[in-house]
């Protein structure tokens, strides 16, 4: 699939980009190919102050094909993991039960990694801290989804 991804105010300001559901199920009809699908940013919806992402989600319906995940202040594109910003998952999950999503719950969240602060021995975060917080990432979306009986192994 080649997805077409929404995006934001916030990100785009004034360029042309897919803001709204609406205006990605319309180009996927005029351009009517069965590869052409939607990814859903959850950070942008809610940068747009869509804060229940649930009519969203059912609008886009079976184009809906891929997801990005992540959580922010309604302002920036920050990336943060869940439970860190106003992301109502509980909304989003079931909207995606309720169009009987597919795909994946794939996250697009950073971790900081790589960034050096300083020159000493602490100035790259350890090993054994990201490694920490990528199994703390994988924990929150494997709650969530089991809490909603949609888990898989």
């Amino acid at each position: 699939n080649l997805c077409i991804e929404n995006s934001s105010r916030g990100n785009m300001g004034e360029y042309y980009f897919f803001m709204t559901p609406a205006e990605m199920n319309d180009f996927i009809a005029y351009m009517d190919h069965p590869l052409l699908a939607a990814c859903w940013d959850t950070g942008h919806a809610a940068m747009d102050k869509k804060f229940d992402q649930y009519g969203e989600l059912t609008e886009l319906g079976k184009n809906l094909k891929a997801l990005h995940i992540h959580d922010n202040d309604a302002v920036r594109d920050l990336h943060l993991p869940l439970y860190s910003g106003l992301l109502q998952i509980d909304r989003i999950i079931q909207a995606l039960l309720d169009v009987d999503y597919k795909g994946y719950f794939t996250y697009e969240v950073s971790l900081y990694v790589g960034k050096k602060c300083g020159d000493g021995p602490l100035a790259k975060m350890p090993q054994e801290i990201f490694e920490m917080r990528l199994k703390m990432l994988y924990t929150m979306a494997k709650i969530a989804l089991q809490t909603y009986q949609c888990y898989e192994e």
